[in-house]
């Protein structure tokens, strides 16, 4: 299953927190890793709503589960400090890949030790 690193905002809804924010790390048709202020427990249902690209389609009600929450590297970020694996109920559409897989090709990476 190829995985796409590709950054875009996350809407995230739990059955007890709503309106909370991500941002996602990498993407696949099975999950996404995101970073969010917001720690979420391993085996809680997210309820999410994203748009990969800034004038692409919303994608909304995509629910998973966390299955891995670790916190962030680098303690001096703490706007994405929790860092959690989602696995989907249900594989992403084709047409949510092929967003990934252009907003992968397009993702500019800065190198600032340079």
């Amino acid at each position: 299953m190829d995985r796409h690193r590709a950054y875009f905002p996350i809407a995230v809804d739990s059955q007890d927190r709503k309106d909370r924010i991500a941002m996602s790390r990498n993407a696949s048709a099975r999950g996404v890793l995101l970073g969010s202020p917001s720690r979420f427990d391993i085996g809680e249902r997210l309820v999410m709503t994203f748009r990969i690209m800034p004038a692409g389609p919303m994608y909304a009600g995509v629910a998973g589960k966390v299955v891995r929450v670790d916190e962030a590297a680098n303690a001096e970020d703490p706007m994405w400090r929790h860092v959690m694996a989602i696995e989907f109920e249900r594989p992403l559409d084709e047409e949510v890949i092929e967003a990934l897989r252009t907003a992968a090709e397009h993702t500019v990476y800065l190198d600032f030790d340079n």
